[in-house]
């Protein structure tokens, strides 16, 4: 059985080339990613519910949950990395109102929530990372958060 990597990440075309950088230095050649608008964001809401039915009910309608979970529970599934990054469009239509600085602090907090819900999930020890990419004069600078 082959280690492999499970990646959770925002799809945005723009930030494609500094996320597929990251993925070689941190999960290796096999990994298995899931990648879509706020990434994490949807594994922070189902962790945000209250309430254990229904919470079950309400991630069971979330794909992404849905296939965090499948992929947690695989022995292969040696780390996670979780990734997030800053002028996300994903956060500014959520949260219309927000500053540039507040949107990253709410996909920040969503990283820790994610990483909190991938470690209950998997039921076991797993080396999960969470990174916020930053944008600085027209280059991506990965930022590691845990």
């Amino acid at each position: 059985m082959t280690a492999r990597g499970l990646l959770v990440a925002c799809g945005e075309p723009a930030i494609r080339h500094p996320l597929e950088t990251l993925v070689a230095a941190s999960l290796g050649a096999s990994c298995e990613a899931i990648l879509l608008p706020g990434g994490c964001w949807w594994v922070a809401e189902a962790a945000s519910l209250t309430g254990g039915r229904l919470k079950r009910m309400l991630a069971s309608r979330s794909s992404t949950y849905e296939a965090v979970e499948q992929f947690l529970g695989d022995p292969s599934i040696s780390s996670v990395a979780l990734v997030a990054h800053q002028d996300c469009s994903w956060y500014r239509a959520r949260h219309p109102r927000s500053s540039p600085g507040d949107l990253v602090k709410r996909a920040g907090e969503d990283l820790y929530a994610a990483r909190d819900e991938i470690l209950r999930l998997a039921r076991r020890a797993l080396p999960v990372s969470g990174t916020m990419l930053v944008s600085r004069d027209g280059q991506w600078d990965p930022r590691r958060l845990f």
